[in-house]
């Protein structure tokens, strides 16, 4: 068994980068609910743009071939969005400048790991001006502060452990 949540933050924390509006941004990642990624947003001095795995998936561990699959994965791309911006904008700017291109270059990624391979078929959700500045959870109200535009990409993820040794559970 290996730990697969340091293995993601190391694989994708800090190590992809996205241009917009003529700057390069390095992408942050996390993992976890609502509540964590606010904190890693508030905690984080540049936000944007953010790779989250929401918490929740299912993890399957298989003997032989040692590998653990990461079903039902929902992961967000997530980059600041305009409030004055209409959907076509949104489509021709941020989508097409970050997200898009910030989802290739996740695919890339995964597809030149040593061990790590994608769903053969995925499905992704777009959300233009996503406005979470309030949002219920059970008793608790969690504040994100920004209008997100986003991309939900939903896959799998399977991992083959003997290639990442310093990741086994001993």
């Amino acid at each position: 068994m290996i730990n697969h949540n340091t293995l993601l933050y190391d694989l994708l924390d800090k190590t992809l980068k996205a241009t917009f509006n003529g700057a390069e941004w390095v992408v942050n990642y996390t993992e976890g609910d609502l509540s964590e990624l606010s904190r890693k947003l508030n905690d984080s001095t540049t936000k944007y743009p953010i790779i989250w795995l929401q918490s929740g998936y299912s993890v399957e561990r298989s003997i032989a071939p040692v590998l653990t699959k990461i079903d039902s994965c929902k992961i967000f791309f997530i980059t600041k969005g305009s409030t004055i911006d209409r959907y076509e904008k949104r489509y021709d700017s941020t989508y097409q400048d970050v997200l898009y291109p910030l989802l290739v270059r996740f695919d890339e990624l995964i597809r030149k790991t040593k061990g790590i391979s994608a769903s053969n078929t995925d499905n992704f959700t777009t959300f233009p001006y996503n406005d979470s500045t309030d949002i219920n959870k059970g008793e608790q109200k969690i504040t994100v502060t920004d209008t997100w535009d986003a991309l939900l990409l939903e896959t799998g993820l399977t991992i083959s452990d003997g290639c990442y040794p310093q990741y086994l559970i001993k």
